[in-house]
């Protein structure tokens, strides 16, 4: 029986009592009375016709067949409550006076008198029915409500909204009925506890879980038939490969080796709890990983290690071409955390603690870190109290960042609890995860899969054979032995030749052909991959480099429509294809035929470093996506060498602008909803794949493009890019409010941060132009006049979110700058505070957060790096002054200086002789500047630690600038002068034209920070010091008194 079935019978069960107790309460007053009369008969009969009709309904609602054993006794109950209501309605209707006189009177009188015995008899009966209704709401409420709610929990079926609706309900009947009974009162508290659980968990699950966690594992093919088998099921007459098998499954397990196995597989089986997959590129490591998590073989031989606790299994897939959260460490946390919780629920409260507290009814998320929930479960050790985790992370080389930082996270993650976790590991064979992993079990997955590999070959000259006349599998099983030899345990080599074979074969290419192409295929991956880029026809040449940059390109989130394809070849005969192209979306016949054109082209001139496949979800019909084959095939493309030979063929072509005009083109040529409405994800609303493509073609233009035409760009692709985003703001943006209907808004979703609102549809384009820093469209010279939609509240706001968004990892970029001075100018306060949507990390505001950026942790190296970018920033920000002029830049539009960094307390490394000192993010009296103050913690030596101590542990924002720019502070304080006594009306201060240098002091050198023990990164405390500092009560009693009695006079 469903949740919400289960709760409508509880509805009945509670009004068919109230019934019952209706009915006692009628009887004891006319026991206690003495006295019955017609009005006492009449009202009693009026409740057993309402207890026998609720009653009928119920036995209505439930299931007319398999009932289970509560379900069965539910039916008898109310059976029983229609004879007793039957009953007490024919008694009554004796009782009633039958004419009017004395004599019926007292006719009536007596026949109540003579009733009454089976009166009592009858109410007797309601109350025993009562009780029993009682028991057995009660029992339901424990077990099939439960059980309902942990299932739809456990698949996540039941959205947010069916459970809100159970929610109210049950406050609902908790309103409507009464309160004066202990049990009732109990029933409903428990009643709202059960639904109340269920949702938090979903609340929080929904929230860690970013929305492509498993888009790597899914896009990985599976193994072939039998491929891989001998690993989990072992391999017969072949006893190295057996003992590796024996090695694996052993550890699987958790078991030893038998006396007879030798004293090195016996250690490498018992070694720690981390398993070691290595190979080539190509070899099939992640297939195998996949092969792992899926069979039912690996489960029951984790289970014999489980033994009595509950196994749970987690897997995450790094993949560098995708998002930064499916290639570096906290996406990793999140991923494996999600299904740890999603897989034992009752551990997420002590997980996330403060977001089981939330208020988790509001529609915008509260987004719970997944990392400091992983940590929380991993470090205390709870997840194992009644659980173990087998643990499959595959591709440890698409990480991004340090590979030693991984590994060392990976083996810190296995030591704290070897007897409860194992985590099994594949990568290529670098020397970092060699030398990391050194004395932990393993093995090369390349020198097992030679029979896996002549297998695949075999089957697939099979399928070739039956589809050609040239040729017979008999005639191409003497190429089996070749292409197995010369792939030297890699598959995707493998791949690649047979499927140059095949097109041979279906061209057909006569044996000795055949055998002449495997004979001149080298045997090393990259090597082929030369072999086949120099024979591409010189005449396809330049239209198949288009092909593999313009995927190059698509790269940066999300593969390629294949009929943008089609439209890069029409651009290649005119640039103003898009524009000039009909807004009227393709007949369907049309469509088909461009696509099945296209997908030969594909095919036919890019020798197979593409591949067209099927795409999770199509945007329209007969949809295929393009993408690199492999990862490899992308690294090939960015040796020097092969772009140096693409780019003499493509040096005059502007591939970014053939990427913005394909896109066009695509938005123009289709008009459906999946790809301009908004996606409903569980509970939550995702941005439009519209949105979604138009973002990542925003993002490369702010990045600068890594291909031919870089020189150019500056120079003509900022005009055609401006126009594409005009184009796409009148016809693209038009159609998707056509789509959206009556609702016209929008989520937008900014990746960096996972973060999303709800903003007006028609300005979808300055939003995103605002979040990716694109000053070229909202300056004056722009196609959107930002002064006319900052008089607008609304856009006002969503503006100034966009771009606090697009400077969180960007603030000592030109382009900050640039966008800030726009703001500014075009009427943006520098104290303005953000909108309640904008995350508590700018609670403060842009100004605080901004000072609290540049005073705590600097910039980047400086910006004189940025001179190498393809955008070259005004003069002004090229002088190595940039944090100053940026200061200034917000003292010239009335920034204030209610601003501070409070010092202290002081507090000692736990193990180490050393001191450090807190620093927090403060007003100028030294109160923290937002719910969640920036805070870091640094060496007590210092010299600005110690002139802080000189001014009681207190700096306000004068002396920051002043310690800060010793010599330049002057015209700073000038600027917050005349502020303090202008009378301009809010017109900017002239800027100042300093011509000499002006360097930032940096006050926190990295090297003098506390570095997080478990990240190597400064430690940024919001609530409460890391664990592994005690505070020093010596040093904060007598440096920092003065500050901390100046700060309980400001409380008062």
């Amino acid at each position: 029986m469903e949740a919400v079935v289960a709760i409508g019978l509880a509805s009945n069960i509670l009004q068919l009592t109230e019934c019952g107790y209706t009915v006692i309460r009628i009887a004891n007053e006319l026991r206690r009375s003495g006295k019955e009369t017609t009005r006492s008969n009449a009202e009693t009969a009026l409740v057993a016709k309402e207890m026998r009709k609720l009653s009928l309904k119920l036995t209505k609602d439930l299931p007319t067949s398999n009932l289970n054993q509560d379900e069965e006794a539910l039916r008898q109950l109310a059976q029983q409550c229609v004879q007793i209501s039957d009953k007490l309605l024919a008694l009554l209707e004796s009782m009633k006076v039958r004419g009017p006189g004395i004599l019926n009177w007292v006719k009536a009188a007596i026949r109540i008198m003579r009733e009454g015995r089976q009166r009592n008899h009858l109410q007797a009966s309601l109350d025993n029915s009562r009780k029993q209704l009682n028991i057995q709401m009660n029992h339901m409420s424990q077990s099939d409500i439960v059980k309902k709610l942990e299932q739809a929990l456990s698949i996540t079926t039941m959205s947010r909204q069916d459970i809100l609706y159970l929610k109210d309900h049950v406050q609902t009947l908790q309103k409507e009925s009464a309160v004066d009974l202990i049990n009732k009162t109990e029933f409903f508290n428990g009643l709202q506890k059960v639904v109340e659980s269920p949702l938090r968990q979903i609340a929080i699950l929904q929230s860690i879980q970013y929305p492509r966690m498993y888009e790597r594992f899914n896009n990985v093919d599976p193994a072939h038939e039998s491929t891989f088998d001998w690993l989990l099921f072992g391999a017969v007459n072949e006893s190295a490969k057996h003992q590796t098998h024996k090695v694996f499954v052993d550890w699987l397990k958790g078991e030893s080796h038998p006396p007879h196995v030798s004293d090195v597989h016996r250690k490498a089986a018992n070694e720690g709890s981390i398993f070691h997959i290595a190979g080539k590129p190509g070899a099939g490591k992640s297939t195998l990983m996949k092969f792992l998590c899926e069979q039912e073989a690996a489960v029951e031989h984790l289970k014999t290690w489980a033994g009595e606790k509950h196994l749970i299994c987690a897997m995450a897939f790094l993949w560098r071409l995708g998002d930064d959260e499916q290639k570096n460490l906290s996406g990793l946390k999140n991923c494996l955390i999600h299904q740890v919780l999603k897989a034992a629920p009752g551990l997420i409260q002590h997980a996330c603690p403060s977001e089981w507290e939330s208020d988790y009814t509001k529609t915008t998320s509260f987004d719970p870190s997944g990392t400091q929930a992983f940590d929380l479960l991993f470090r205390d050790g709870r997840a194992f109290e009644n659980h173990k985790i087998m643990v499959f992370i595959d591709g440890l080389d698409e990480y991004k960042g340090r590979p030693t930082e991984l590994i060392s996270n990976i083996i810190r993650w296995a030591a704290a609890s070897p007897t409860d976790l194992k985590i099994c590991v594949s990568s290529r064979e670098w020397n970092e995860f060699e030398v990391g992993f050194e004395g932990y079990p393993r093995f090369r997955i390349q020198e097992w899969t030679r029979n896996d590999i002549a297998n695949f070959v075999s089957d697939r000259f099979g399928e070739m054979c039956a589809s050609s006349t040239s040729v017979t599998q008999q005639d191409l099983d003497p190429l089996a032995g070749m292409i197995t030899d010369k792939a030297e345990g890699v598959f995707l080599w493998v791949r690649v030749v047979l499927e140059t074979l095949e097109q041979g074969v279906l061209n057909g290419d006569e044996f000795q052909d055949l055998k002449e192409k495997v004979t001149a295929y080298p045997s090393e991956l990259n090597d082929l991959y030369q072999y086949l880029f120099d024979s591409i026809p010189e005449l396809d040449r330049k239209k198949a480099f288009e092909a593999l940059i313009f995927t190059h390109y698509g790269y940066t989130s999300s593969p390629r429509h294949l009929l943008q394809f089609k439209f890069l070849a029409d651009l290649a005969k005119d640039p103003d294809f898009a524009m000039k192209l009909s807004a009227e979306p393709l007949a369907e016949e049309e469509l088909r035929r461009c696509l099945t054109n296209t997908h030969r082209q594909v095919n036919g001139r890019c020798r197979g470093f593409l591949e067209v496949r099927s795409p999770e979800k199509a945007m329209h019909v007969g949809d295929k996506e393009v993408r690199f084959m492999h990862a490899t095939v992308e690294e090939f493309l960015n040796q020097t060498h092969i772009k140096m030979s693409i780019e003499r063929y493509l040096g005059d072509i502007d591939m970014y602008d053939r990427v913005c005009q394909s896109f066009f083109a695509f938005a123009k040529s289709i008009d459906t909803a999946e790809f301009f409405s908004q996606e409903v994800e569980e509970e939550r609303t995702r941005e439009s794949e519209f949105i979604k493509e138009l973002s990542d073609i925003m993002g490369i233009f702010v990045g600068g493009p890594d291909f031919p035409g870089r020189e150019k760009f500056v120079v003509y692709s900022k005009k055609r890019f401006l126009a594409f985003l005009d184009n796409i703001q009148k016809h693209g943006v038009e159609r998707m409010q056509k789509r959206l209907g009556g609702e016209q808004e929008i989520v937008v979703q900014f990746m960096a941060n996972n973060e999303h609102w709800i903003s007006p549809a028609a300005q979808v384009v300055p939003i995103l132009a605002a979040f990716c820093l694109i000053v070229e469209y909202l300056d004056n010279d722009g196609l959107c006049d930002l002064r006319t939609l900052l008089i607008d509240s609304r856009s006002r706001k969503d503006i100034i979110i966009a771009a606090t968004y697009g400077m969180v990892f960007d603030l000592d970029s030109p382009r900050a700058y640039c966008m800030l001075e726009v703001l500014l100018r075009a009427g943006m306060s520098p104290n303005e505070l953000p909108d309640q949507r904008v995350s508590p990390n700018f609670s403060e505001g842009i100004w605080r957060w901004v000072l609290s950026r540049l005073f705590l942790f600097g910039v980047h190296e400086n910006v004189k790096g940025r001179k190498s970018s393809w955008w070259w920033p005004p003069d002004h920000l090229q002088d190595g002054a940039y944090q100053y002029r940026l200061i200034g830049l917000f003292l010239r539009y009335g920034a204030g200086e209610d601003f501070g960094l409070r010092f202290g307390p002081c507090y000692e490394v736990i193990g180490a002789d050393r001191h450090v000192v807190q620093v927090l993010a403060t007003d100028s009296d030294g109160k923290p500047a937002s719910e969640d103050p920036f805070s870091i913690f640094v060496d007590y030596q210092l010299d600005i630690v110690q002139y802080a101590t000189r001014n009681g542990g207190l700096l306000n924002l004068r002396q920051l600038l002043r310690y800060c720019f010793p010599h330049d502070y002057h015209h700073l304080y000038s600027l917050l002068e005349k502020w303090q006594t202008s009378d301009t009306g809010g017109d900017a201060v002239a800027p100042y034209n300093n011509s000499s240098p002006v360097d930032m002091l940096v006050l926190f050198p990295r090297q003098k920070l506390h570095l997080n023990p478990q990240y190597a990164a400064p430690v940024f405390v919001f609530k409460e010091a890391p664990e592994d500092l005690k505070e020093c009560f010596a040093h904060s009693r007598s440096c920092f008194n003065d500050s901390e009695a100046r700060l309980k006079k400001s409380s008062i």
